[in-house]
């Protein structure tokens, strides 16, 4: 999903102000020496002892695509080179000027926004001196629209001189041309771009074209303090909880990256806090966060607030957080949720002369964001115009049935981890009706919500103007849960008929999706298939034997070639670190890909954590990775909530409590090699009971676990997973059982029947 949202075309070449051509400047020096490259004397070989080259800005003006990225070519950090400057003497020699960024390239766009640590509120005076002394730009620390550099050359004659681009690099170096001069003379240089020779920058700025790479220490000091590199990672701190700390504790011990991962959940937990205010709603982004900028080059926008003041309705984070003892915040969510459902009904609004049900846009709380801003500002793709509805064309909000029905997903899941009370239904009726109730009015309504085949169509980010698996399933299982909700209040009538349309809407997506053995790629939505990450919020981590085989079976069917797609055997997916590294981190554990989970975790760890940089464990929303220096920064929006709360679910389905299933709960630790973890005061999700574990990798198919339970319930039953293994039956606490394959790995089940609270139950697992 590549967009170009910044690019600067090279301006078409001057003509002087005697009105020399472009080619008379490509071969003879016009006005105060000025020339364009390439340039190649006609006649007689100039020389001199200075050259001024008027541009230094990249034709692809920023250091990513939005959301970052993996590839080498399209990322550009400082200290890459975009090209070079070649100065060809008639005897036969030349002299080459390296383009480097923060060097003799700089970054205009991103730069102008924000730029710590070297400008704004957080600027550091001593990197502010180091990125100015480095940047040979006239004009480069400042903005401008046009920027210089000096470059003292050999006094012999030129045979050329020409611009080289780094073809292993996005875009290339823009230069407009340059000036031959024969002395250092001060004045403002004409012919073509003027120049300020006389500025007192050059005093302390010009390059030496036989020495031309001088500022290397400086360059490598700026990316130390911007990028993080796989030797910071040796050097992490470890962690302890604090001795006062109340909610769940998950711990990862065994190396490094597990002493990061358990620093990410806890300092995320006490971050997604400070987003949720009284009234249910939760911002988007963290109270004075920071921003990359989704195609930023490493400087940061301090107090960005990216998205304050905005709850987006596919964050399905209500789920887990009502399980990390914040169950009366999210209900309190739940609440606010329901006022922004009704807002279409509320104010009466039509399209086509029909009444509009009550929906979930983006942003409920401003459900109108879409489509009286960002369509009418942004050009945001519609298909929702005046032609086609009048005046009412902007009623319909926005359509994103994803946001929808993973809101229904987390409103549903608020309700099961609360004690699933059939009172709770009959009080929210009206809300869990409309809910549904819109699903099933956008079937039969598609002249106004453009449905077809059975799907829901799309205009935000998972659908754009499409229909996509991340936009339908989410409606598909949200109306499976909420036919369990109409159940439990006795709403026979009104389940019977919504399971008749999760049928539909069922056979409408294994159709349109799928040919039957693998889903179609193109289908997605965001990057990857979501099928079983979004299934495991419906059933529990244990989808392979609890969600339908056909889903299980094409997700399986499917995984190798998404992983082929993009991420190779890099093992990261920074393109948004939700919707890319951890839905396919999530994946390769519900398939059990053990070895491909372990270095997922793993770089999860090292996509998450930024030791220089404000707030080191906090989720970036998104990362450039270069495998080729080994090395990491951060995009967008620090702290964004779908992003952190898909890191935060991935941590937990690492720790492996799954959704109670009636009275029973499974354990399913999914653990990178050699780590162990421990959980303390967990509410086992769909109960009220509070569960505390450890349980080491099985090290030559040696393993031990241990758990208790508090607050039982109706919980009669654990089953723990124990594994993987290599070996085709253990012992556990001396009695065989036989491992049963799944993934790529072996594993085994052991069952506790009649729980006790308080009761510690060990188990020793032996080859």
């Amino acid at each position: 999903m590549k967009k170009n949202i910044y690019k600067i075309i090279a301006l078409s070449l001057l003509l002087t102000p005697g009105g020399a051509a472009a080619e008379d400047a490509r071969t003879r020096l016009v006005g105060d020496g000025w020339f364009e490259m390439p340039f190649r004397p006609s006649q007689q070989n100039p020389q001199g002892e200075y050259i001024y080259f008027v541009g230094g800005y990249n034709s692809e003006d920023r250091g990513t695509p939005p959301w970052g990225s993996l590839v080498e070519s399209e990322n550009l950090f400082i200290g890459d080179r975009a090209g070079e400057i070649v100065i060809a003497y008639a005897d036969g020699t030349a002299d080459v000027i390296p383009l480097i960024f923060g060097y003799t390239m700089w970054f205009k766009a991103n730069w102008r926004d924000g730029g710590a640590p070297f400008k704004t509120d957080e600027a550091e005076p001593a990197m502010t001196a180091c990125l100015r002394k480095a940047l040979q730009l006239q004009g480069g620390f400042e903005g401008n629209d046009q920027t210089a550099i000096k470059v003292k050359i050999q006094s012999k004659p030129i045979r050329e001189i020409r611009l080289a681009d780094n073809p292993r690099k996005a875009g290339e170096p823009v230069f407009d041309g340059g000036y031959l001069l024969r002395s250092d003379e001060r004045k403002t240089l004409s012919g073509g771009k003027p120049v300020d020779a006389a500025d007192p920058f050059f005093d302390t700025h010009t390059i030496d074209s036989r020495r031309p790479d001088t500022m290397r220490r400086e360059i490598e000091r700026i990316r130390r303090r911007l990028y993080t590199f796989e030797s910071d990672f040796k050097k992490a701190p470890a962690f302890k909880y604090p001795e006062t700390y109340e909610r769940a504790r998950i711990s990862f011990t065994g190396n490094r990256f597990a002493d990061i991962l358990t620093q990410v959940y806890y300092y995320n937990v006490e971050d997604i806090l400070t987003k949720m205010r009284d009234d249910g709603m939760i911002d988007e982004s963290s109270p004075g966060a920071p921003s990359w900028r989704y195609d930023g080059f490493g400087t940061w926008v301090p107090q960005a607030n990216s998205y304050c003041g905005a709850m987006y309705s596919r964050n399905r984070a209500l789920g887990i957080l009502s399980y990390l003892d914040l169950l009366p915040k999210t209900q309190k969510s739940v609440d606010f949720l329901h006022k922004c459902l009704m807002y279409y009904p509320d104010n009466g609004l039509t399209m086509l002369g029909k009444r509009i049900p009550g929906h979930w846009s983006v942003i409920p709380n401003k459900p109108m964001e879409y489509s009286k801003v960002l369509v009418p500002v942004a050009n945001w793709p519609t298909q929702y115009t005046k032609e086609l509805f009048g005046d009412d064309y902007q009623n319909f909000g926005n359509s994103e049935p994803d946001g929808h029905g993973l809101t229904m997903m987390s409103i549903a899941n608020v309700w099961r981890n609360g004690g699933a009370d059939p009172q709770w239904v009959l009080d929210n009726w009206t809300y869990v009706n409309e809910a549904v109730h819109y699903i099933d009015w956008a079937m039969k309504n598609p002249d106004i919500s453009f449905n077809k085949n059975g799907l829901m169509y799309g205009e935000t980010e998972a659908a754009m103007m499409d229909y996509t698996m991340f936009a339908n399933i989410p409606c598909y299982l949200g109306v499976r849960m909420y036919v369990e909700m109409a159940q439990a209040a006795g709403k026979t009538r009104e389940a019977t008929v919504w399971t008749e349309l999760a049928d539909r809407m069922e056979r409408a997506i294994l159709d349109g999706f799928s040919d039957g053995r693998q889903w179609n790629p193109e289908k997605f939505g965001f990057f990857h298939d979501p099928s079983m990450s979004i299934y495991a919020d419906y059933v529990g981590y244990d989808v392979r034997n609890d969600a339908p085989a056909a889903w299980y079976s094409l997700c399986d069917n499917t995984y190798r070639s998404d992983i082929d797609r993009y991420i190779g055997n890099a093992f990261f997916g920074p393109r948004g670190l939700g919707y890319d590294h951890n839905i396919i981190t999530q994946t390769s554990m519900l398939l059990d890909r053990s070895d491909d989970y372990d270095r997922f975790l793993t770089n999860l760890s090292k996509l998450c954590y930024s030791p220089r940089l404000p707030k080191p464990f906090i989720v970036p929303e998104g990362a450039s990775y270069s495998r080729e220096q080994g090395m990491y920064r951060r995009q967008g929006d620090l702290g964004n909530f779908v992003q952190q709360n898909e890191t935060v679910r991935t941590i937990l389905m690492a720790a492996g409590t799954s959704k109670a299933q009636g009275n029973v709960v499974k354990i399913m630790p999914r653990l990178p090699k050699t780590w162990n973890v421990e959980v303390n005061d967990l509410t086992v999700p769909g109960s009220e009971a509070k569960i505390s574990y450890r349980a080491t990798y099985p090290e030559n198919n040696v393993q031990t676990a241990s758990f208790s339970i508090e607050n039982k319930g109706n919980l009669d039953t654990l089953k723990f997973r124990a594994g993987p293994f290599t070996c085709d039956r253990v012992t556990v606490n001396g009695t065989v059982v036989r491992t049963e394959p799944a993934g790529d790995a072996r594993w085994a089940w052991i069952t506790v029947d009649r729980l006790q609270n308080g009761e510690k139950y060990t188990f020793n697992i032996r080859p």
